[in-house]
């Protein structure tokens, strides 16, 4: 698991957090709920690919006021399924359990 911050110079002080997971459940849907330390929090909901690798792009507006992008990844379309992992742009993320 990765998150990358980015900034999206063309539309202004957005910040690209993109959210990249692999070995997971195949052709199958996941929520990344991202949670800045100065902004409204956003969600992004994607399906994994033939591979289980789930790859989505949250834009956080004004993000350039946050230092801090925290990502919790849930399994399903909503926030509330089972968190499978968590993680920030500062750190790795972990696995929250083996069952994806």
């Amino acid at each position: 698991c990765t998150v990358y911050r980015d900034s999206d110079d063309v539309n202004g002080d957005n910040v690209d957090v993109r959210i990249y997971l692999s070995v997971l459940k195949p052709n199958t849907e996941y929520t990344a709920l991202v949670i800045p330390d100065h902004n409204h929090p956003a969600s992004v909901t994607a399906q994994t690919d033939y591979e289980g690798i789930f790859w989505s792009v949250a834009k956080i507006p004004n993000g350039d006021n946050s230092l801090l992008f925290k990502v919790e990844v849930y399994k399903g379309n909503n926030t509330t399924g089972n968190m499978i992992a968590t993680g920030d742009d500062d750190a790795p993320c972990f696995e929250i359990n083996l069952e994806n």
